[in-house]
This record gives structure tokens, C-alpha cells and sequence, in this order.
């Protein structure tokens, strides 16, 4: 996923937010509320890099580690192959909009935001409609999937697990 690119980045990162991003998340809902196994998923994007990094985390019981990172793959493997719901997508757009909005109306976060969207490359016409650009994405579309995470992610276990 290349930060140099609004429309993919905009996407990836609100993808980002479906999949780990709040108690709404299908993370959240599919391992936390179905079956019980963590504490809670989230998600940290980090786009300070020529390409995105993007990694889930949460407290996991260490009895069912393994089982419970095997239900993550699966549902991330789902998200990727099937997209956002509706309700997912009309969600992200809001919240993403909404984000953008009360960062664009504290002036030190503002600045510190366009600060990274000019490093990252973009013009200043794309930086200027930001809020336009995430009304018009259709998050269900495989590209901006397919550019959210290319290849085999890993898995990396702190702590103890069984």
C-alpha cells in the first residue's frame, strides 16, 4: 500500500478501522463477543514508511493462544476475501469523516496532519478534499483490500502461550 496514494491510503486505513479499530470492529466482534478468548483487539497503521505496516494486538488468553491467533487468521483471511458489510462500510466511511473532521479543527493536529500527507507525497489538491475522497470510497472494492496487506502476515507471540 503506497502512502503516496490518498484514495488507497484513505481506504487501507479505514479498512484498518473495520477490521481492529473499535468495539464495532469485526475483530472485536467475531473473537471478543463471540467467543470470549481476548480482552479486546486493536489495530495501529503505521504510514510513516514508503509502504503501510499494519498490525493487530490485544491481550489473549495464554491457554488458547493458538487457537485464538488461528480464528484471527481466519477472520482477516474472510475480511480480505469477502470485504466490509454495508453496515461496516457506511460505518468506517462516517467514522473516518468524522476523525478527519475534529483533527482538520485542532490547528496543532491539523498541521502535524498535513505535515504527513505532503511527506507522503500528496498534491495539495488531494490533501484539500480529503473529506470528499472518503464520501466517494467504496471500501468494498478488492483493490484497496488487496492493497491493505500483500502477502503472508505474521504472527508473533509475546508472553507465554500454550
Amino acid at each position: 500500500m503506497s502512502t503516496a496514494e490518498p484514495k488507497t491510503w484513505l481506504a487501507a486505513r479505514a479498512l484498518a478501522h473495520v477490521l481492529a479499530g473499535d468495539q464495532n470492529s469485526r475483530l472485536f466482534r467475531e473473537i471478543r463477543d463471540r467467543t470470549g478468548k481476548t480482552y479486546g483487539l486493536r489495530h495501529r497503521f503505521d504510514f510513516f514508511a514508503p509502504a503501510g505496516v499494519f498490525v493487530v494486538f490485544g491481550l489473549i488468553d495464554a491457554n488458547c493462544a493458538r487457537e485464538t491467533i488461528q480464528l484471527i487468521e481466519q477472520s482477516i483471511s474472510r475480511f480480505l476475501a469477502d470485504g466490509p458489510t454495508d453496515d461496516e462500510h457506511n460505518n468506517a466511511r462516517r467514522d473516518m469523516m468524522t476523525t478527519y473532521r475534529q483533527l482538520l479543527s485542532d490547528n496543532v493536529s491539523s498541521s502535524n496532519e498535513i505535515v504527513a500527507l505532503q511527506l507522503f507525497g500528496w498534491p495539495t489538491d488531494a490533501i484539500n478534499d480529503v473529506d470528499d475522497m472518503i464520501a466517494r470510497l467504496d471500501l468494498r472494492a478488492p483493490e484497496y483490500r488487496a492493497a491493505m496487506l500483500k502477502g503472508q502476515p505474521l504472527t508473533v507471540i509475546a508472553g507465554n502461550a500454550n
